[in-house]
This record gives structure tokens, C-alpha cells and sequence, in this order.
């Protein structure tokens, strides 16, 4: 999670705040995977659901009512904080099995993902 982000951050199209904010999570040796906000998780709600309109915060602060987006809408920081995930996988663990021509050891990669989110749900 990034607090304190200012508004504005970012333009809309080449220079997107999340683009540069997964440039560097994915430049992590040996990451694999970036989300932000809510994820591919918001693609299994109706938009109705997921919407995260904009609302006026103590002290005239704009912020929104979900922060499903992770802080940033169409590429530009909204002054919520920013939340991201990033999956990189485990050390190869060997384990002995079976394969199709023979009995060597095969390698097994589970997934480990952090995150900067505490179990949010959408």
C-alpha cells in the first residue's frame, strides 16, 4: 500500500500511474503477476456493483466510497491510498513423481503473492 498519495498523479494515456507503478513492481526478479485495486476480481461483478464514485471527505478532501480502483482512476491517483499486489514464485521445490517418459524428478513452482491489500473484498 502507498498512504498519502497526492491527486493527479499520472496522465491518462502513455504515462498511466499504474503502468509505472507495475513497470517497477514487475522489474522485481522473478515477478509474475500485478494487480491493482480490486483486481481481476472486478471482472466477476456487474459494473453496478464495482462503480466507485467520487465523495467529499473531512476538510473538503475528495476521496471515493470503495477504493476498489486502488486509488487510481483512468491512469491518474485519486488521493486514496494505493493498493497493489505482485505474485512471485516460491524457490523450485524438487519433488519425486512420474512424468510421461520417465521417473525423474520433476520441479514444482507454487506461487507467492505479495500484497500490499488485507484481504479486501469486493
Amino acid at each position: 500500500m502507498i498512504r498519502n498519495v497526492p491527486g493527479g498523479l499520472g496522465e491518462p494515456v502513455f504515462d498511466k500511474f499504474e503502468a509505472k507503478l507495475g513497470h517497477a513492481m514487475l522489474s522485481i526478479p522473478a515477478t509474475k503477476a500485478f494487480e491493482i485495486g480490486s483486481g481481476f476480481r472486478g471482472t466477476e461483478v456487474p459494473g453496478s456493483r464495482h462503480n466507485d464514485p467520487f465523495v467529499s471527505r473531512d476538510g473538503g478532501k475528495l476521496g471515493t466510497t470503495t477504493n476498489w480502483s486502488g486509488g487510481v482512476q483512468g491512469g491518474i491517483t485519486n488521493s486514496e491510498d494505493v493498493y497493489f499486489r505482485c505474485a512471485t514464485p516460491y524457490p523450485y521445490i524438487r519433488k519425486t513423481g512420474l512424468d510421461l517418459h520417465s521417473t525423474q524428478d520433476r520441479i514444482q513452482v507454487p506461487c507467492h503473492y505479495l500484497s500490499s491489500t488485507a484481504n479486501r473484498s469486493v
